[in-house]
């Protein structure tokens, strides 16, 4: 038996490809840190817990700026900053979608 998550590749706005996973079970978005940019917009630290698979406490807020097809327009994402998944960069949930 195996795992995958079925998702698709977006670009920010510096044409860098994020492997965007949507999760309806997940209540926040999750961003891994290999593809936070210097240049994206860091927000107040809003200390959570969270829990489902594994467990871990988050801390790191970032505003992903992101376009879901080549050349649309710009989505600003707001992030925690942890880890995701194998071969995905960012975990939408459904307080993004």
């Amino acid at each position: 038996m195996f795992s995958r998550v079925e998702g698709y590749v977006a670009h920010d706005t510096d044409h860098s490809p994020i492997v965007v996973a949507p999760d309806s079970m997940a209540d926040i978005s999750i961003v891994s840190p290999r593809v936070v940019q210097s240049s994206w917009q860091r927000l107040e630290a809003e200390p959570r817990e969270i829990s489902g698979i594994g467990s871990t406490t988050l801390a790191e807020r970032v505003v992903v700026p992101i376009r879901h097809q080549w050349a649309s327009t710009v989505d600003n994402i707001v992030c925690s900053v942890g880890s995701t998944p194998p071969g995905t960069d960012l975990l939408m949930g459904v307080d993004m979608m």
